[in-house]
């Protein structure tokens, strides 16, 4: 069951914040995680892997902001990209200072890989079909630290295939699980590369 501080009606979005935290808006139609503890973890770990203190974070499919609102408090510069427009929508009312842009992840990741910009941490959480382009281009942004939370265990398998060919080496894979008693698992899984040079 749903177990929040606060769960409180919008007129087009509901507050899934927790005791002690600042509004979360989700709506309906729109992803998010099924359970408060769990989720609570699945944070936790991301932030942990994630090493993101006083570092440059680019967060792919940011969704609503589950994890932004974490990585943007340790982060000394964050960007989130989304290509849901709804979710883009949330993301900023749940977080109005962060840089948001809205476009689809690969063609914003290609872009930034050809204007030659660097971020030290990836942030990823792919929809099931995971991101097997968008791995296969992260190696160019610099980022030494890859985070990749996942929601189907076979995606992730190729796609941790894709990032190693890059260069990443997996350090651990975590799995989550939020729906006991049924196949769905999260993971989440960090890598690093040696800086070059």
């Amino acid at each position: 069951a749903l177990r929040c501080g606060r769960f409180r009606a919008g007129p087009d979005a509901v507050d899934l914040a927790a005791a002690g935290e600042p509004p979360f808006w989700v709506a309906a139609g729109e992803f998010a995680q099924p359970g408060a503890d769990g989720n609570r973890a699945l944070r936790e770990l991301v932030r942990a892997g994630a090493q993101a203190r006083g570092l440059r974070v680019l967060e792919l499919y940011a969704g609503a902001g589950n994890f932004t609102r974490d990585l943007a408090a340790d982060a000394s510069a964050l960007t989130a990209v989304e290509g849901a427009a709804a979710a883009v929508a949330l993301l900023r009312r749940n977080l109005p200072t962060v840089p948001v842009e809205h476009a689809p992840v690969l063609r914003a990741v290609r872009v930034r890989a050809r204007r030659g910009e660097r971020w030290d941490v990836v942030v990823l959480d792919p929809p099931r079909e995971g991101a097997r382009e968008v791995c296969a281009q992260v190696g160019e942004l610099g980022a030494t630290r890859v985070v990749y939370v996942s929601c189907d265990p076979m995606t992730l398998a190729r796609d941790l295939r894709t990032l190693e060919a890059a260069g990443y080496v997996l350090v651990r894979a975590t799995p989550v699980d939020l729906m006991p008693q049924t196949f769905h698992v999260e993971t989440v899984a960090v890598l690093t590369r040696a800086a070059s040079g």
